[in-house]
């Protein structure tokens, strides 16, 4: 596949992050399909950064909170932020940033934004940056599963010297968001003169006699922050990633952890992310479990007591192993129902955690008309912290389905006209009202949409069955 008239480049400038830039400019962001939101859009985690920002803004009691949010991806996470912010009385304003402006401009038209504080700005970290529209107030830089995607420098320990790594793709134009796991690379290592680097850096990186094995520094990050650094003078930030807290010789591999669910993705290392925030007289304190961490830190000048108040919020999380998580959606999906109330009061009944298990859910409510007041406590949760995407879609009429089983039916209706405007498919989101309203006895009005969903798709046997029905 590799031929010799192409050339090599370093990890940090070379061409393959144009594919993110291409997956990632699609503003109904499909590349978020293939990502697991068990652990990007958990609720479970932005309450906890909800409670962070409240315990160190008492530190700032007349101020505003200024969050910012680089790479919002499909705006989930911040959605849920916003939810536990406002239910614990927090001061704040939110910025939301992408670096794909018809990401931002798709998302800023979505209802569930209109009653929020909340602003829109194209960001690209890779260049240049001007944070003067943020508002006044301690800046809360928030990073949530978007650090990983981000270019860096590749190292490799060799005879007691650095070595760069320098990779290649051919047909770079032909990966997209469609193809994205047939990406194939190639990679080559070249001396380094660590002098060269900025000082920065030598300062973080481990002796190379001393380690054995590969690294991976975040050099983008880093000149972010330092843009940051001279824009504001009190910064807090919130990390929540995949990655390593303590990087050993067999942590990056040959390939440096690359993947690709959706785009272009590695582990982050945290390990060298912490010396560096420390270099520059701040503070960090990283925590998690196998592969997930959340990172707490500080720059600028936070008042240090701040250190003691993210240590202290740090131990009130109660940590649950990510794969013991998967094992239980997966046993629910399977069938289990008796675990589905402790599983969603644990991830604070996130509504992407709760679409995985929806079809059991939607079997338990009608197998079970004696839980019919419980499962629609789960339910109401749920909606309180409903996030419409593209990306959820078919979740969503499955949620109108079993509002529908539950006698809900003004809930129904209400959820489905809120979003309708927004649906993909509108023969599904015709058949789905048409369903609401036969349930509900409007067999006039519902007779009206199954034969417009008739109309948009000609083999839609349930509009048949339906009509059928009233015939």
């Amino acid at each position: 596949m590799f031929r010799s008239s192409k050339s090599y480049q370093c990890f940090s400038k070379n061409d393959i992050w144009k594919i993110n830039d291409k997956v990632y400019s699609d503003p109904r962001g499909r590349a978020w399909m293939k990502v697991p939101s068990l652990f990007t859009s958990n609720c479970k985690i932005a309450e906890h950064f909800a409670l962070y920002i409240r315990a160190i803004m008492r530190k700032h009691p007349n101020e505003k909170a200024q969050i910012l949010e680089v790479g919002c991806g499909t705006a989930a996470f911040a959605y849920y932020l916003c939810f536990f912010l406002n239910k614990y009385q927090v001061n704040y304003e939110m910025t939301l940033t992408d670096m794909c402006q018809e990401s931002i401009d798709y998302l800023s038209q979505l209802p569930q934004w209109k009653a929020q504080k909340v602003n829109w700005l194209t960001i690209d970290v890779r260049k240049q940056v001007n944070l003067s529209s943020i508002g006044d107030g301690p800046l809360f830089l928030m990073a949530n599963y978007f650090l990983d995607s981000l270019p860096f420098l590749g190292l490799q320990e060799e005879s007691g010297q650095w070595q760069r790594a320098k990779i290649r793709v051919d047909h770079i134009e032909q990966y997209h968001v469609d193809n994205i796991d047939q990406f194939k690379f190639d990679i080559q290592y070249e001396p380094i003169e660590i002098n060269n680097l900025p000082e920065d850096i030598q300062n973080v990186l481990p002796n190379p006699s001393q380690f054995n094995g590969k690294t991976i520094v975040p050099t983008v990050l880093f000149d972010f922050l330092k843009q940051v650094m001279k824009q504001r003078k009190t910064i807090y930030g919130c990390f929540h990633d995949k990655g390593y807290q303590h990087v050993q010789a067999s942590s990056y591999g040959q390939q440096y952890s690359l993947t690709t669910d959706g785009a272009i993705h590695y582990m982050f290392n945290f390990d060298i992310f912490e010396r560096w925030i420390e270099s520059m007289g701040g503070f960090s304190a990283c925590f998690g479990r196998n592969s997930s961490f959340m990172n707490f830190w500080m720059l600028g000048d936070a008042p240090k007591a701040q250190e003691d108040v993210i240590n202290d919020i740090n131990s009130r999380f109660i940590w649950r192993d990510d794969f013991d998580m998967m094992t239980m959606t997966n046993r629910l999906m399977s069938g289990r129902y008796d675990e589905v109330w402790t599983l969603m009061n644990f991830v604070a009944f996130c509504p992407s955690v709760f679409l995985r298990i929806i079809a059991v859910f939607s079997d338990q409510v009608k197998a079970n008309p004696k839980l019919k007041k419980d499962n629609y406590t789960i339910v109401q949760k749920v909606l309180e912290r409903f996030y419409w995407h593209p990306v959820f879609e078919s979740g969503f009429f499955q949620l109108i389905t079993i509002l529908v089983n539950l006698g809900q039916h003004e809930d129904a209706l209400k959820l489905h006209q809120q979003y309708q405007p927004f649906v993909e498919s509108q023969h599904a989101a015709n058949l789905s009202k048409g369903v609401i309203l036969y349930s509900k006895g409007d067999y006039t009005q519902s007779k009206i949409c199954f034969k417009q969903a008739l109309t948009l798709n000609r083999h839609c046997a349930e509009s048949k069955k339906y009509l059928d029905l009233m015939v």
